[in-house]
């Protein structure tokens, strides 16, 4: 997500079509979130980020993890489509569960050495409306 203040997230998540034809994030299962900023210049949009939160810890990986930088590049029509060597990423119009992504993205997080927890800020847990 591309916040307009410059702001980054993202979430590696399962999608549930619902009978309506509406898509939701699955609530069931587990989530990984990254945060970071973005900038545009010209076509190109470079991303800073880096993974924040995962549902289920993993051993050697820690919490926040390192810093990632991606390119797309990104062009506009009614929306902003972008993509990058691995594929194009477009908006998802039966996409309706916006304010659950965002507290997902938004959460204060917990910290993990890659070994254990450590002190930090706890995590939060979005409510589901559902």
């Amino acid at each position: 997500m591309f916040f307009p203040s410059g702001e980054y997230g993202e979430v590696y998540c399962y999608l549930i079509r619902q009978g309506d034809g509406s898509i939701l994030i699955s609530r069931g299962d587990g989530d990984v979130v990254g945060t970071g900023t973005w900038r545009k210049e010209g076509s190109r949009i470079t991303v800073t980020s880096r993974i924040v939160y995962r549902t289920v810890v993993i051993k050697g990986k820690p919490i926040p993890g390192a810093e990632t930088t991606a390119s797309f590049t990104g062009t506009k029509q009614l929306y902003w489509t972008v993509s990058d060597d691995k594929g194009r990423y477009a908006a998802l119009p039966q996409f309706k569960d916006w304010e659950y992504l965002v507290s997902l993205i938004k959460c204060d997080r917990e910290y993990f050495d890659g070994e254990k927890r450590t002190d930090g800020v706890q995590p939060c847990a979005p409510q589901a409306e559902r």
